[in-house]
């Protein structure tokens, strides 16, 4: 995270908006992180949230399938 910030840091200088952004369906700690590092930097674009849909693939047992 710390690279991260230094490299927003450095875009805020050219008053260039930043945002950290993943997917939802990764760990918890890493959306946390994300949200964390989201809300220390004062150069984040502001966009309401968007609920996303992530497709999965069931076969017919049930599984799910790599797509």
């Amino acid at each position: 995270m710390s690279p991260l910030r230094k490299l927003f840091d450095f875009a805020a200088q050219y008053q260039i908006k930043s945002a950290i952004h993943g997917p939802e369906d990764i760990s918890p700690v890493g959306m946390a992180a994300a949200i964390h590092l989201g809300l220390s930097i004062h150069n984040a674009s502001a966009h309401p949230y968007e609920p996303s849909y992530l497709p999965l693939n069931r076969l017919q047992d049930g599984t799910i399938h790599d797509w």
